[in-house]
């Protein structure tokens, strides 16, 4: 008797007590390709995505200015993340500077 992989991943890593934090790992990198999308290339490269806590993604940013354009097009990122994952995975932004 087989059983599909796509079946067997996520109850091993349950069993294990190890999806959650695969799955913050996922979503802090999903959160990197959006970042790329919607800010490009440079504001990816000044950036980067500490944690995932609560739903608030804490991300440290070179800048004030750069900071400044993550809370304008905050509402943007979030809604693509949480579109990538097909349900809520995070709410909000907290900055680093």
């Amino acid at each position: 008797m087989f059983h599909s992989l796509k079946n067997l991943i996520p109850k091993s890593l349950n069993r294990a007590k190890i999806g959650g934090r695969v799955e913050i790992a996922m979503v802090l990198e999903e959160f990197e390709k959006v970042v790329k999308e919607v800010l490009g290339e440079r504001a990816a490269q000044k950036s980067k995505p500490l944690y995932l806590k609560g739903k608030i993604i804490t991300v440290a940013v070179l800048s004030s200015v750069l900071a400044q354009e993550f809370r304008l097009n905050e509402g943007k990122i979030i809604k693509k993340l949480n579109d990538k994952f097909g349900r809520e995975v995070a709410e909000g932004l907290k900055y680093l500077v």
